[in-house]
């Protein structure tokens, strides 16, 4: 059911882009503290789901629906395991100075919170604004992984820049053609996980 009017293709975009880029922008200057990023994510992201949800888009809509089929899985998983040796590499190619959280307190956030978050974010929402404006494929992977990689500013580290914009690519891509956010939720939280662990995010 529709709560509220879906607004023009123009206007919903402005408000993503405050939405995802404004805290980012605002941390990077010193207006927004550093330490309130997980906060600024978990509102940003309930304001996104709420809007789509009262503008009558549904679970399925969001690649929440299924599950899944078992290829929709596989594809997740073979990705997984790509982007993990990727970060592997680096670690070993590159000297790292990021720091370990206390994974006590931050793998279930990161797992259960985070993720589902970030993906619903730089996931589903760019392709529903993609199909308002009738953008071609490419053109949704392009500005999901920008998105995705813009979010990630205020750390102030290029390379965290390229590495989510290059990932980026590859779950906009496989949620193009699979319409199944699920299997990427689960590849996101395992590869930042690892990435966490060995020092390289």
């Amino acid at each position: 059911m529709t709560v509220l009017p879906r607004p023009r293709p123009l206007v919903a975009l402005l408000v993503y882009a405050l939405l995802l880029l404004g805290p980012s922008a605002a941390m990077s200057a010193g207006v927004l503290p550093f330490e309130l990023r997980f906060h600024v994510l978990v509102v940003a992201s309930s304001v996104c789901i709420v809007q789509c949800v009262a503008s009558g888009y549904s679970l399925a809509d969001l690649g929440l629906a299924e599950r899944g089929d078992r290829r929709h899985w596989v594809s997740g998983g073979l990705l997984s395991v790509f982007l993990i040796a990727v970060v592997y590499l680096e670690a070993r190619m590159l000297a790292s100075s990021h720091s370990s959280p206390d994974w006590r307190l931050f793998a279930p956030f990161y797992v259960f919170i985070s993720s589902p978050c970030q993906e619903i974010v730089c996931r589903a929402a760019p392709r529903l604004l993609a199909e308002q404006v009738g953008a071609s494929g490419p053109t949704y992977v392009l500005f999901s992984s920008v998105a995705f990689s813009l979010m990630h500013a205020a750390y102030g580290d290029p390379l965290l820049l390229i590495n989510t914009f290059l990932a980026g690519v590859a779950w906009s891509t496989d949620y193009l053609l699979t319409r199944n956010l699920w299997p990427l939720i689960a590849s996101h939280a395992a590869v930042g996980t690892f990435a966490f662990w060995i020092g390289v995010a």
